[in-house]
């Protein structure tokens, strides 16, 4: 259960679509070229009366987003510095967008029940970085009889949406041109948002930006439950970019174009609530070109001044909308003005000082830290050295990833210097009034902290009426009595840490060595957890004893789920997600998964029962309902923080985490049977391929992202030819149909004859997937059953709905798929 700043790319975009209005700093330096007169004409630009115009057949083409002009009223923006940033329209208008691909054509039915965009519109508001004046003058005609007032109202609407992209163009008009570090030109800055008032679907937005990863965006906002989502109803690459045609211009680096090498940050810390900070970054810059750099940081910190080579500079920091999506998330923006466009291969430090109130008191000797947000500037999971320095009241314990440097009493308060001893993606740390348990594992120190009360949310006494038989001699029937439990977690401490050194062991076998000297753990309020190098935040739920667990309700899922597979998840996050990360949101779910998986390896070997209970409580909730639709359908796992929207707000933890586990299973199983059928070969077990695929991910990409193409590619590797898929070595057909798709098929045979050639017995017959797309594949294991015996018989790959096999039936006349759930399937 992570979160950290990767999601950048949905923060982006929803700043786009949903007003967040972005505040100048009170008292900005005296400079001659300060922006901020610009930002403030680019947020307030109003229509321009001189440019009024009557449009007939006209079109915006880019790439794949057409917007037509049939017929209408065209007004554009005044200029600013000299160029035309919008227009506004009126009359009859189409948009045409189709989805380039099955995931995109289904998430767009998800929302507006088409496979293709294809609108009419009756009003537009538009804005660009580039001539669209220009593109469109010839299909221009001044008006005939021209109502000011109309103009006036559409001024109004104008005004209101100017704010929308200030930003974002405001980036456009102060970057420079852009260059990598070897001199090669950048893809063109190219921008045009519509905001589209719909006949059909509403006023949505339309992005053609080449800033953002995936260059063409669709999506509109949604509400459920009193909170606004940002519904992304189609994001994927232009046209040109999936082609490859981009005639020898390399594309735009966002996440990795200025990077962060060492982040050396001091701290104060005044319990409950406030943290002031001075963050030193030292950066290099690998793409050139941006005038205006991104960091986020929580809204609930105020940057007080943002200093570049002594003096101060310019910077623009965020206010969410609140009750949005994005405002209770919390992972903010600052954008810092540098004096001049950043060239490649430049070094400079930035220098933040920043405060707030970021910590969160949660009772029972507990904080929050960063309760909805980050607490230092950064621009995402990007390797880095830290050098981190905290002041803070002695009757508090602080932990914080690295390891600790020196500890000192200066005054009224603490201080204490943490390094790192490799570069890593995040930083975090944690404060409270704890108990430590200490354990040992392999080379690695474990702590696990622990309060000895619980949070204000889980009252330190819950009081329970119980029935019970009476006594024999007291008569028949039942009574009542009264049992008061009393939560103590620190009690937990020392079961917590041995439990942690225990996964530290299993998984340096597993993947290979543990990267950190230690790993502290301590006690989170409520029930998430998060993980960082070396330090994890554990719910307050994994320090209770299981009887605490009983009496609270929990079902066997969540008690299976919060006794044994969290601390085992985010311990073998320090392999998946810190060791290898991910950049793209379509990836997030990898890191998920396998550490999930990781922890399900380990919890099957101790407690095998336990494995089935989560795998089974997995296919449960993905199986369930939401508001009369099934949760699978909000999309597959490669859709990341998309899958959370006003459809399915909590789509996302059952999907990445539920249906990713069970992909990792199938690929396991896959193997495991496909040595089996490996005769008078040289015996390698499933599970020594399975093991050497996730350890060549893991040596490739350290320290760096993987991407799902390298999760197929380490499988192909080690694909047996008794799995392949059409003689094929390919994993594509599993990666379109299930980690791309939604679907969770139910299986059926039918139609069984056995049947003696010389003499051996086959057995023919028809599988049946039901629930599943035309196009399908999916490997199903078939067994023969006498009594209680299963008897492995072969793999069939089962195309669409109906497919006939024949298999030697090995004398069993009885025949069953899948009878082990290896398979992601409806139960019978």
């Amino acid at each position: 259960m992570r979160t950290s700043g990767g999601s950048r790319w949905l923060i982006t975009v929803a700043l786009l679509a949903c007003s967040c209005v972005l505040c100048a700093q009170e008292n900005p330096p005296a400079a001659a070229n300060t922006i901020l007169p610009l930002y403030h004409a680019l947020r307030t630009v109003r229509l321009d009366t001189s440019k009024v115009f009557k449009i007939r057949e006209a079109v915006i083409d880019r790439e794949d987003l057409h917007i037509f002009f049939n017929d209408g009223t065209v007004v554009f923006t005044q200029e600013v510095e000299g160029k035309i940033t919008g227009l506004y329209f009126e009359g009859d208008g189409e948009v045409l967008l189709r989805p380039p691909n099955r995931t995109e054509k289904l998430s767009l039915g998800l929302f507006t029940k088409e496979g293709v965009l294809a609108d009419k519109f009756t009003h537009a508001y538009l804005r660009f970085n580039d001539d669209v004046y220009a593109e469109l003058k010839a299909s221009l005609r001044p008006p005939v009889d021209l109502d000011t007032s109309q103009v006036a109202q559409f001024d109004d609407a104008a005004v209101r949406l100017a704010d929308l992209d200030a930003l974002r163009l405001l980036t456009a008009f102060t970057s420079g041109p852009a260059k990598d570090e070897t001199g090669r030109t950048v893809m063109a800055d190219r921008f045009l948002h519509a905001r589209i008032g719909g006949s059909t679907h509403g006023t949505y937005d339309l992005f053609y930006d080449t800033r953002n990863p995936e260059q063409i965006v669709a999506g509109q906002l949604g509400h459920n439950g009193g909170f606004s989502y940002y519904d992304l109803w189609m994001s994927f690459l232009s046209r040109h970019v999936r082609e490859g045609k981009t005639d020898g211009v390399v594309p735009l680096r966002t996440a990795d174009a200025v990077h962060v090498d060492k982040f050396k940050i001091e701290a104060v810390i005044h319990p409950p609530k406030d943290l002031s900070g001075e963050a030193l970054l030292d950066v290099s810059v690998r793409q050139g070109g941006p005038r205006m750099l991104f960091f986020e940081l929580s809204h609930e910190l105020k940057v007080k001044s943002v200093v570049l080579g002594g003096a101060p500079i310019e910077f623009l920091q965020n206010e969410a909308i609140e009750g949005t999506q994005l405002a209770r998330r919390g992972n903010d923006f600052i954008a810092v003005v540098l004096p001049a466009p950043c060239k490649p291969g430049e070094k400079f430090r930035l220098e933040f000082r920043y405060e707030g109130s970021v910590l969160a008191d949660a009772g029972g000797g507990l904080l929050y830290v960063g309760a909805r947000g980050t607490w230092y500037p950064n621009r995402g999971l990007t390797p880095s050295q830290y050098e981190m320095t905290f002041s803070y009241p002695p009757q508090w314990t602080l932990l914080a990833t690295g390891e600790k440097a020196s500890e000192t009493q200066e005054g009224e308060l603490r201080r204490s210097t943490w390094v790192t001893n490799r570069p890593i993606p995040i930083a975090g740390f944690n404060l409270g009034q704890y108990v430590e348990a200490r354990d040992k594992a392999q080379n690695a120190e474990i702590e696990a902290y622990a309060s000895h009360g619980v949070e204000k949310d889980l009252p330190s006494t819950q009081t329970y009426t119980l029935q019970r038989r009476r006594d024999p001699w007291s008569g028949p029937g039942l009574e009542e009595i009264t049992v008061s439990l009393n939560f103590n977690p620190a009690a937990g401490a020392k079961i917590v840490a041995r439990e942690a050194a225990k996964s530290v062991e299993f998984y340096d076998s597993l993947l290979g060595p543990y990267p950190y000297p230690s790993l502290k753990l301590t006690q989170l309020p409520g029930p998430d957890s998060q993980g960082w190098p070396g330090l994890i935040y554990l719910s307050s739920y994994t320090f209770l004893t299981p009887e605490e667990r009983e009496h609270l309700g929990m079902n066997d899922f969540v008690k299976t789920f919060f006794g044994t597979l969290v601390t085992r998840h985010e311990v073998a996050h320090m392999w998946w997600g810190h060791q290898v990360f991910w950049n793209s949101y379509r990836d997030q779910w990898l890191s998920e998964a396998l550490a999930n998986y990781s922890a399900l390896l380990m919890t099957q070997q101790d407690e095998p029962q336990k494995f089935r209970i989560i795998m089974d409580g997995y296919r449960s909730q993905l199986l369930s309902k939401r508001e009369g639709a099934d949760l699978y359908e909000a999309g597959p796992v490669t859709l990341g923080l998309r899958l959370n929207s006003s459809k399915f707000p909590d789509a996302y933890q059952a999907i990445a985490y539920g249906r990713g586990t069970w992909l990792i299973h199938m690929l396991r199983s896959m193997l495991q049977d496909g040595t089996r059928a490996s005769r008078g070969k040289t015996k390698v077990s499933g599970d020594d391929l399975f093991i050497q695929a996730l350890r060549s991910v893991l040596q490739k990409h350290r320290d760096g992202p993987m991407t799902n193409d390298d999760l197929r590619e380490a499988f192909e590797q080690v694909w047996p030819e008794s799995l392949r898929f059409e003689g094929r070595k390919s994993l594509d057909w599993f990666f379109d149909g299930w980690v791309n798709g939604t679907a969770i098929p139910a299986l059926e045979v039918s139609g069984l004859k056995f049947a003696k050639q010389g003499t051996e017995e086959f057995v023919s017959g028809v599988i049946h997937q039901k629930d599943a797309p035309d196009d399908l594949v999916t490997s199903i294991p078939v067994y023969s059953q006498n009594g209680e015996r299963f008897d492995y018989l072969g793999r069939v790959f089962a195309v669409g709905n109906d497919t006939r096999f024949r298999l030697p039936s090995h004398g069993g006349h009885k025949i069953v798929l899948d009878p082990f759930h290896t398979v992601l399937t409806r139960p019978n």
